[in-house]
């Protein structure tokens, strides 16, 4: 759909008869507002490309905000048509002296708006989800890496280094607000130390490695208010963890658990901040009809180095505040990520070095995987 977009006016300047610069202007402003090549902002990108090829081509729009609102509205409803536009522009333009020839300029504005692929909603090589959402009828699909070195796991008095491969997701767009998430992946540890615990008894490690299917985490997410000049993006994700991971191998519960958190995104500039604040339901394995709520929390930048390029960082974790003994299952946890995202066309590829702020976090580790995301459908 944006390829089709930015072709419109270079079809034009091709097998036209003589189009001039309002024109071909025109016809890149009603190809990305009609086309909906992005999941948002299409109107917004049309009119800046739009006033870019203009500014590139030595005219000025003369046009109170308003104005230009109400043009680039009456276009995407279609009481405003390509010609209109056109005829708008050349009564609302200041022209200058032309300094290079139209088109080198519309291979430049074309690879500029090819180069500003879609923003994806789903944050990895972070874990601090944002309330934007994929958009309707899209699908993605992420599989990475990740190794963290020295992972405790009090409930089974293990120690050792865990290697997560694949792990795996798979987000489907229901509509523009919501969507639902599913991830999953397998693990292995190799076990460095071991010492006595409340479920060390009934481990099955004959000897000092153990592997298993990953838990299950199914969750939705919904975009409850959209992001504005003067306000945040806010969301909500409710998740549900199914025990899928046997607890003889020391790498799951055989709990069912619950989460819910509150999402906030704002841009700023190039500069993406992010915040969840929630509660999870953790069930104890180790005594009946007992559970812990500890509280989660997670705060993400990333920052645009260029189109493609993106450079992250954040800080997440849960903290239960009402015990001063670990609670089997529910232990604080913290951890810093610091990585790059690069970006092509519907593929990107991730990388982060992690680092454990809590005493039973992972000491260091390293996460690398790649995210496509693709138009899988359309609904009604």
């Amino acid at each position: 759909m944006l390829e089709s977009a930015l072709a419109r006016p270079q079809q034009k300047w091709q097998y036209a008869d003589n189009p001039d610069t309002p024109a071909l202007a025109a016809a890149y402003a009603f190809g990305l507002v009609k086309n909906h090549p992005y999941r948002d902002g299409n109107k917004r990108i049309g009119f800046l490309a739009m006033v870019t090829f203009l500014g590139l081509n030595g005219h000025e729009l003369e046009a109170t905000d308003a104005e230009v609102v109400a043009e680039v509205i009456a276009l995407a409803d279609g009481s405003s048509s390509e010609e209109s536009l056109a005829d708008w522009i050349r009564q609302h333009r200041t022209k200058h002296r032309l300094r290079t020839s139209l088109g080198p300029r519309l291979l430049v504005i074309g690879l500029f708006l090819l180069s500003a692929t879609t923003a994806f909603a789903q944050q990895r090589p972070l874990v601090t989800e944002d309330p934007v959402t994929i958009g309707d009828g899209r699908v993605l699909i992420e599989a990475g890496f990740e190794y963290q070195h020295q992972l405790q796991i009090p409930l089974y008095g293990l120690t050792g280094n865990l290697v997560h491969l694949p792990a795996v997701g798979v987000n489907l767009g229901l509509g523009s607000r919501a969507e639902i998430q599913i991830d999953a992946g397998y693990r292995w540890l190799d076990v460095t130390d071991r010492h006595e615990a409340p479920l060390s008894s009934i481990l099955d490690i004959p000897g000092h490695s153990t592997h298993s299917e990953d838990d299950v985490v199914i969750a939705t997410k919904l975009r409850l208010v959209a992001e504005h000049d003067h306000r945040p993006s806010i969301g909500f994700r409710l998740a549900t963890k199914l025990p899928n991971a046997p607890n003889q191998t020391g790498l799951g519960t055989d709990m069912t658990d619950f989460s819910f958190s509150v999402l906030v995104g704002k841009s700023l500039g190039s500069t993406r901040i992010v915040g969840n604040l929630g509660m999870g339901i953790v069930g104890d394995p180790t005594e009946n009809a007992v559970q812990h709520d500890p509280m989660l929390y997670g705060v993400s930048v990333a920052h645009a180095v260029s189109p493609r390029l993106s450079v992250v960082g954040e800080v997440e974790g849960q903290y239960l505040s009402y015990t001063i003994f670990p609670s089997p299952g529910a232990e604080d946890r913290s951890a810093a990520r610091g990585g790059f995202r690069y970006a092509w066309r519907s593929v990107r590829l991730d990388a982060a070095i992690v680092t454990g702020l809590a005493d039973r976090s992972p000491k260091v580790g390293f996460t690398t995987g790649v995210t496509w995301i693709f138009q899988a459908f359309s609904t009604p």
